[in-house]
């Protein structure tokens, strides 16, 4: 328990000063809250006594500090008994309100923060990492964090609400029967170190059920041709049913270990008061009624006190795990800062000198030795076969990898980080890149194309992104022209009219570097050469890069790289 409140405690040292500042008002309105438990429990005791026996005067914190209180008619008495207990239950409640508002906050703020650090990372994490894993990270442990936050402010509040109890148990109504209620927490804290090592095992093991479920149905959405085709779904039926049954049966077990000692402390309690009146009968006398009313008062809020922090343990024991793993992302360093990378750079050339690369944790190098240079004008063609290392001089020539060996420059300087001159980002700014597999918004063709703000648009960039995508003819079809929606990932679409899209959307940028990175080849030949045509006619762009499997498809460039066991053969 301690390491994982000290791995809470770490997390809340990621939010910002105004989050900190609600922390500590939330904890002093929890104090606030504390005491005004003490006086409503204090004002039960003269309550019962006027209720029972009509007599202020034998409530011993009356007779011995406020004795000017007990000529004071009774019937005000009771009137600030319900002020008392009313304030005391409306503070209560927008404590409640508070806290679950603050919960909210910093969720927000630390999924936010996780994600702008995820999105910030080099290409190279990206590769290394399960996409499934970190959008659970982003989703259910993110949600498992918040929970143990919530479940600390509820311990810290539970836990001054409880002391002010105690104590007013103690000073003011019957100082004998604490001993009594020691033995509730005795009871809570046995059950839970009998359980703690069980919710620890099951934490990490509902956190890595989710993302595998998460992974599971991805790929099985992914592959639903396949699985339709196949007659296969009773195959992922029973491998999602088993992953979904053993994350059930982790969260009921957790669950059942949280509210299992409510219910036996619930007995030990009814037991013991019954107890009390057999062994103590006099118990029963008008003289011990109102304090044992009292006591019942009070016992009737120390037992939900008592599980909520029971509660609020085993929930930082059972989600500590999930708050691990969002440590862990929120400790990433934001990749560098974008130094002047919104304005155009005076590409003329870059190039390559002794660049080798070899992905981590593999020891056998993709691209070896490769040296070569590449002007502003050219139209640089590159095939080769699967796995020749196309993809790899791609994100090398965009600054997506870094080179394991090797310099690269543009305009004869090398890049830099911190460089005015020419920064990653900067350089980055100026690169237009179209995949072979586009993915589109479920939203019209025209926010895919141009953005979200569909306020602000450039007619002339529109209209040439649309002539040169040879979209035009096709969006004029439409019921809605441009406003029609494409689908989730333009499943409403073809494969050569997604990738229309995607060519607009990035001649739409109009940037000066444009890399086709087999971005044409659901396309038709005829429609692909047009398209290629329009490409080579546009004056703004200095350099294109196409990429095939085949030669046949570069005929338009002025220089061709053929990429074979990690070299590259440069051909005019």
């Amino acid at each position: 328990m301690f390491f994982a409140l000290k791995d809470l405690l770490k997390l809340l040292t990621h939010l910002d000063k105004t989050s900190k500042i609600r922390v500590v008002l939330n904890i002093f309105l929890s104090l606030i809250n504390s005491l005004l438990e003490s006086i409503s429990l204090s004002s039960s005791l003269v309550f019962f006594s006027i209720l029972f026996n009509g007599k202020i005067a034998e409530v011993s914190i009356i007779r011995r500090f406020l004795p000017f209180l007990i000529d004071i008619p009774k019937t005000n008495f009771l009137v600030l008994f319900i002020i008392i207990f009313s304030i005391t239950g409306a503070i209560r409640i927008y404590y409640l309100k508070n806290t679950f508002y603050l919960s909210r906050f910093i969720s927000n703020q630390l999924s936010s923060l996780a994600f702008l650090k995820i999105i910030n990372q080099d290409y190279e994490y990206h590769i290394e990492k399960n996409t499934s894993l970190q959008v659970s990270t982003l989703t259910n442990d993110i949600g498992d964090s918040v929970n143990s936050i919530a479940a600390l402010l509820q311990i810290v509040s539970s836990t001054l609400s409880l002391f002010s109890i105690i104590a007013t148990i103690a000073f003011v109504i019957y100082g004998k029967s604490i001993i009594f209620i020691i033995t509730i927490p005795l009871i809570y804290i046995l059950l839970y170190l009998t359980y703690a090592k069980k919710y620890k095992t099951n934490s990490k093991l509902i956190s890595d059920l989710n993302g595998k479920e998460i992974d599971f149905v991805k790929d099985s959405l992914f592959s639903i041709r396949n699985i339709l085709l196949s007659h296969n779904q009773e195959y992922y039926y029973q491998s999602f049913k088993k992953i979904d049954g053993q994350l059930k049966e982790a969260q009921a077990l957790n669950n059942f270990y949280a509210v299992y000692p409510r219910n036996a402390i619930e007995v030990f309690i009814v037991a013991s008061l019954a107890s009390l009146f057999v062994i103590y009968p006099n118990l029963a006398s008008p003289t011990y009624i109102p304090i044992f009313g009292a006591l019942i008062f009070a016992i009737q809020r120390i037992f939900p006190l008592f599980q909520l922090i029971y509660n609020g343990f085993s929930a930082i024991q059972s989600h500590e795990t999930g708050v691990l793993k969002l440590n862990k992302l929120l400790l990433l360093k934001l990749r560098y800062e974008n130094i002047a990378c919104k304005s155009n750079l005076n590409f003329q050339n870059i190039s390559f000198s002794n660049v080798s690369y070899f992905y981590p944790k593999a020891s056998k190098k993709v691209l070896n030795n490769i040296s070569l240079e590449i002007n502003a004008g050219d139209k640089i063609g590159v095939y080769g076969s699967s796995g020749a290392g196309k993809s790899t001089f791609i994100n090398l020539l965009m600054t997506l990898l870094k080179p394991s060996e090797g310099t690269i420059k543009v305009n004869q300087k090398i890049l830099d980080h911190k460089s005015r001159e020419i920064s990653y980002s900067r350089y980055q700014n100026n690169i237009s890149h179209i995949p072979q597999s586009i993915h589109l918004l479920d939203e019209d063709i025209l926010t895919n194309i141009v953005g979200p703000n569909t306020h602000v648009i450039d007619k002339n960039k529109l209209d040439l992104a649309l002539k040169v995508s040879f979209l035009e003819d096709f969006i004029s079809s439409l019921p809605k022209k441009i406003k029609s929606k494409v689908g989730e990932n333009g499943s409403l679409l073809s494969g050569g009219q997604k990738q229309r899209i995607g060519i607009a959307r990035e001649i739409y940028k109009t940037k000066p570097i444009l890399v086709l990175d087999e971005a044409t080849n659901a396309l038709d030949p005829h429609i692909e050469n047009l398209i290629i045509n329009e490409l080579f006619k546009l004056k703004y762009l200095k350099l294109i890069i196409i990429v095939s499997h085949k030669k046949s498809n570069l005929s338009f460039c002025n220089k061709i790289f053929k990429i074979s066991q990690g070299k590259i053969l440069i051909e005019d």
